[in-house]
């Protein structure tokens, strides 16, 4: 009952203070990827935008079954990140676990379930707390490099020479005691090898492409002689926005036992 208290005071707080079938789709044929702005429709895989009223979100649905997003209100600020991992041919009609860091409640919420669903092109998604109850949203298209363009952001990846420089942003953490924190030195080079300091912690990893989509997946190494993480971090890097060459980028990372949690939200200098 305390948890449930804080975990409804938690979400508040936040929300306040910032104002199918069972088989996955194949990527888009070359000419449905459009001069002229023609829209991408939802699949069960992909990166979406998703407004839930309170709070929005960016959902990424991988091919190989996995579920990773984050909440946030106003210019990304985040609020709580969802994963887990499907088999690929998980019933869609199902509700399913899956873990919810809630940072400004400081745990992983774990009476939590999920479900996304598929029916005539609109991509439904439901996430449901027994401490804040349920909500629901949907999507009808996927995410584009921008407004102005209909390449995606999932299907037609960023090449490794525009997304490798320096970024600025922030970080936003669970299970190590931590406030929301400035990034100010990510550092991604052309090969894919980053590093990034905040805290305590120095953050070590290497960008792998998620087969040709434009999602990369993450094996992140943290040291220092007080930093809280108790083993590797695992999770994606999902791109956000690409505008005049610099792209936003959202890494969102658990251990693997899913008690340690982080997002960062950072923007190319």
């Amino acid at each position: 009952m305390l948890k449930k208290t804080l975990l409804m005071t938690a979400i508040c707080v936040g929300l306040s203070a910032c104002g199918g079938g069972d088989t996955l789709p194949s990527a888009p044929k070359t000419d449905e990827k459009n001069p002229a702005l023609i829209q991408i429709p939802a699949s069960l895989v992909g990166i979406y935008d998703v407004d839930f009223g309170l709070f929005r979100a960016v959902y990424t649905l991988l091919d190989d079954g996995r579920f990773s997003g984050f909440h946030y209100t106003a210019d990304y600020s985040i609020v709580s990140q969802p994963h887990t991992s499907y088999t690929p041919a998980f019933a869609t009609t199902v509700l399913r676990p899956v873990s919810w860091a809630i940072f400004s409640a400081g745990f992983v919420e774990s009476s939590v379930s999920f479900n996304r669903q598929l029916n005539n092109g609109v991509l439904n998604f439901d996430i449901a707390s027994g401490g804040i109850g349920p909500f629901n949203a949907n999507a009808k298209i996927q995410k584009t490099y921008n407004s102005n363009s209909s390449k995606t952001l999932y299907f037609d990846p960023i090449s490794m020479s525009i997304l490798a420089g320096n970024y600025l942003g922030e970080v936003r953490s669970v299970g190590i005691q931590t406030p929301t924190l400035a990034v100010n030195d990510f550092v991604l080079d052309n090969t894919g090898n980053f590093t990034v300091t905040s805290a305590t912690c120095t953050f070590k990893g290497k960008l792998i492409q998620h087969g040709t989509t434009g999602i990369f997946n993450l094996q992140v190494q943290t040291t220092g002689d007080t930093c809280g993480y108790k083993g590797p971090l695992l999770g994606i890097l999902t791109p956000l926005t690409l505008i005049n060459d610099k792209p936003r980028l959202a890494l969102q990372m658990a251990t693997e036992d899913g008690s340690q949690a982080t997002v960062f939200i950072i923007q190319k200098t």
